[in-house]
């Protein structure tokens, strides 16, 4: 399973409804590769419209910051090329997915096909019993930092590791409880499915090589 490559992704826009025009502002992307973090990707977004003041008051990202920035079309086919051959992994992927789904449209770049991993679905299944399942206070709560929250780069980083720290905690799980996890996945809206599935048979491996008397090194 760590040979899979994740690309977590963060943005942060003018509003919830590209439908209607909003525009994304600040996009930051991390990539997970062999269960480490390889690359981090981050750029401010002219969005061709003034940002609203209550947006500027959630995201500390003014007008002066994306002046000097570059429109979407700019950046489109790195980010393309970046969400390649990985799953896609968000703090609610509903929301982002649409966002760049419909900037690269815009741009003139086909549709992004890929499996996604919601990590607000994840988290949920993992630690049922947190306080809440925001980013900024499930971090909180597991000690993961987030320094500036609503700031795409720092919201990125952090989902990266809430992901990569909850992945660690499944693995410590016994074979039963990730084959029921496993079952009730497929009730959710991302793909957190193939998840479960490749953690309950590496589960189920390491289980007969002991039975049959391997030792496993590394």
């Amino acid at each position: 399973m760590n040979t899979q490559k994740y690309v977590v992704v963060d943005i942060e826009t003018t509003g919830h409804s590209p439908a209607k025009g909003d525009r994304i502002i600040q996009l930051a992307m991390v990539t997970i590769e062999n269960g480490e973090i390889t690359d981090t990707y981050t750029e401010f977004i002219n969005p061709g419209r003034t940002i609203p003041l209550f947006i500027q008051d959630l995201t500390n990202i003014t007008d002066a910051d994306v002046a000097e920035a570059k429109p979407f079309e700019h950046y489109a086919e790195t980010v393309y090329e970046k969400m390649q051959d990985a799953i896609f992994v968000a703090h609610n992927t509903n929301f982002d997915l649409p966002f760049l789904q419909a900037e690269l449209k815009r741009s003139g770049l086909p549709k992004w096909q890929g499996l996604t991993m919601d990590t607000v679905e994840l988290v949920r299944l993992m630690y049922p019993t947190a306080f809440s399942f925001k980013l900024q206070d499930i971090t909180s709560e597991l000690g993961i930092p987030l320094e500036s929250a609503h700031r795409a780069d720092d919201d990125a980083m952090a989902t990266a590791l809430l992901f990569l720290r909850a992945k660690q905690d499944l693995v410590s799980l016994p074979y039963a409880t990730l084959a029921f996890l496993h079952k009730r996945s497929f009730q959710l809206k991302s793909d957190l499915s193939r998840l479960f599935f490749e953690l309950t048979q590496e589960k189920e491996t390491h289980r007969l090589m002991i039975l049959i008397g391997f030792k496993e090194f590394h």
